[in-house]
C-alpha cells in the first residue's frame, strides 16, 4: 500500500539541536538481522551524483538521532533503528541501476515501478530498504507525491498475484484493505527523492526531515494519527509535526529495527468477538487478541480515505498497551460516528517486535440510528453550515452530518440566530 506525503503539507517546524553524541550502539558495524538499507537507485538515462550519495548518508544519521531523542522524550531510553553500516561505521549505499528511462519512474505509480525492480536485487524479508532516486523532477507520481513508505507482510492464507511482489526469497505483499486473514508484516521499504525540496531545502535540519521519518514510520509499521488537530504539531506521522506520539514510542520500543530481534516467533492470532454496537459516546469494538511470545501494544486503524477502495493510507484511532500471552482488547469511537468505514483493522505487536495485522469488514453506518434533521431557521447560518460540511444547497442537514462540523468561519454572514449549533 502507498502512503503520501505531500508538498501541500505546510509542516510547521521545531527547534533541531545539532547532532549529538550516540552511543556506540548506534554506529554498529557487524548490525542484527533487522536493519534499514540504503538505496541510490538511478534511472538510465541520468548519470550518477556522488554527491547524493553523501548527502544520503548524512540525511539517515540525522533521522537516526531524531528517532532517539524522541523516543527518550517518552521515558524508553535513546533508541533508535539500526542501519547497514560498513566496518567504519560509515552507512552502505547501494547502487541500482534503472531499467528504464526516467520519465518512466516519475509517471503513474512510480512506488510499484521501483518496488518491482529493488525485488529482483534484494532480499526483502527482515529490512527496511530507504530507496532514494535520482529523478530531475524531484517528485514521484506525476508530482503529486513527495515521499512513498509501507511495511510488507508475508499473509497467511494466501492472496491474490496481482498484490504480489517477487524476491529472490520468495513473495512478499503491501498491505490490503479486504484480506481478512492474519498477516505477519516483516519488513518494509521507503522511497524519497534523491535532492529538491523533498530531500533537502536548507531550511535546516528539522525541516528536511519532514518526508524522511514519516515514511520511515510507515515502513517501520505505523499509520498517520490525526487524533489532533491536523494543524497541531502532534505526530510525525500525522499532518505538519514532527512529533513521535507517546503511542508511536511505544509500539517502537519493542520493534525488531530497533532492538537485537530474536529467531523465534509465534504468530498472533486476532478476532472479532462480537458485532460492534452503538451508543452515543461511540461504537465500541472488542477483540480477543494472542501472542505466545507476550503481547505488547494493539492499534485500531481505518482507512484514511474511502473513495481509495481497497487501496490507501489509513489513520490510527487508538492504542492500547497489552501484557501476557492473551487478552480483551475494548475500543470506544466516537469518531467512527462522525466518519463510519466499511472495514475496521486491528494490528498488534509482540514483546519481540512480531507485528500482527487483521481487517474486519464492518458497515459501520448501518450500526448508527436513523439521522434526524436539523432545523437551522437562520438561512445564512444554514448555508454557512451545509458549505463547512460540503452539501449541496438544497440538502439536509442531520444530525450525524453536524458530527463532523468541527469549526465555523462565517464571517460576515449576516447571521443573526444560532439556533440549530446546539
Amino acid at each position: 500500500m502507498k502512503r503520501f506525503y505531500t508538498l501541500a503539507y505546510a509542516l510547521s517546524l521545531l527547534t533541531f539541536a545539532t547532532l549529538t553524541f550516540l552511543p556506540n550502539t548506534f554506529a554498529q558495524g557487524a548490525v542484527p538481522e533487522n536493519m534499514v538499507k540504503l538505496v541510490y537507485f538511478l534511472p538510465s538515462d541520468r548519470t550518477a551524483r556522488p554527491e547524493r550519495i553523501t548527502a544520503l548518508r548524512q540525511l539517515i544519521k540525522e533521522t537516526q538521532v531524531f528517532y532517539a531523542e524522541q523516543m527518550e522524550s517518552h521515558g524508553f531510553g535513546r533508541k533508535t533503528f539500526n542501519i547497514e553500516t560498513d566496518a567504519n561505521g560509515t552507512p552502505v549505499v547501494h547502487r541500482i541501476n534503472g531499467k528504464f528511462r526516467e520519465s518512466h519512474y516519475y509517471t503513474g505509480t512510480s512506488d510499484y515501478k521501483i518496488w518491482e525492480e529493488l525485488f529482483e536485487h534484494f532480499n526483502d524479508l527482515g529490512h527496511v530498504y530507504f530507496i532514494a532516486v535520482d529523478l530531475s523532477q524531484e517528485t514521484f507520481n506525476d508530482g503529486d507525491s513527495c515521499g512513498l513508505g509501507a511495511p510488507s507482510f508475508v499473509p497467511s492464507g494466501g492472496i491474490t498475484p496481482v498484490f504480489l511482489f517477487r524476491s529472490p526469497s520468495g513473495s512478499v505483499a503491501i498491505r490490503h484493505r479486504d484480506i481478512t486473514q492474519k498477516q505477519e508484516v516483516i519488513g518494509g521499504s521507503l522511497m524519497i527523492p534523491a535532492s529538491g525540496d523533498c530531500f533537502e531545502d536548507n531550511k535546516g535540519v528539522m525541516h528536511r526531515l519532514r518526508v524522511t521519518t514519516h515514511e520511515l514510520g510507515h515502513a517501520f509499521g505505523l499509520e498517520h494519527d490525526f487524533r489532533k488537530e491536523r494543524w497541531d504539531n502532534n505526530t510525525v506521522m500525522g499532518g505538519r509535526a514532527f512529533h513521535l506520539s507517546k503511542c508511536a514510542a511505544e509500539w517502537l520500543s519493542v520493534s525488531r529495527f530497533f532492538n537485537n530481534p530474536t529467531s523465534h516467533n509465534a504468530p498472533g492470532e486476532i478476532k472479532l468477538l462480537s458485532t460492534p454496537t452503538y451508543s452515543p459516546a461511540g461504537i465500541k469494538l472488542r477483540f480477543q487478541v494472542t501472542d505466545a511470545d507476550d503481547l505488547h501494544q494493539a492499534q485500531l486503524i481505518v482507512p484514511e480515505n474511502r473513495e481509495n477502495g481497497s487501496w490507501g493510507p489509513y489513520r490510527l484511532y487508538d492504542c492500547k498497551r497489552l501484557n501476557g500471552k492473551t487478552g480483551t482488547v475494548e475500543f470506544i469511537s466516537p469518531e467512527l460516528i462522525r466518519d463510519p468505514v466499511d472495514r475496521v483493522a486491528l494490528q498488534i505487536i509482540d514483546v519481540n517486535g512480531n507485528i500482527t495485522w487483521a481487517t474486519f469488514r464492518i458497515d459501520i453506518a448501518s450500526l448508527l440510528p436513523r439521522p434526524k434533521v436539523v432545523s437551522i431557521p437562520d438561512r445564512n447560518l444554514a448555508a454557512a453550515v451545509r458549505k463547512a460540511l460540503g452539501l449541496t444547497p438544497n440538502a439536509r442537514i442531520t444530525d450525524q452530518a453536524m458530527q463532523k462540523l468541527t469549526r465555523l468561519d462565517a464571517k460576515e454572514s449576516q447571521i443573526k440566530n444560532l439556533t440549530g449549533l446546539e
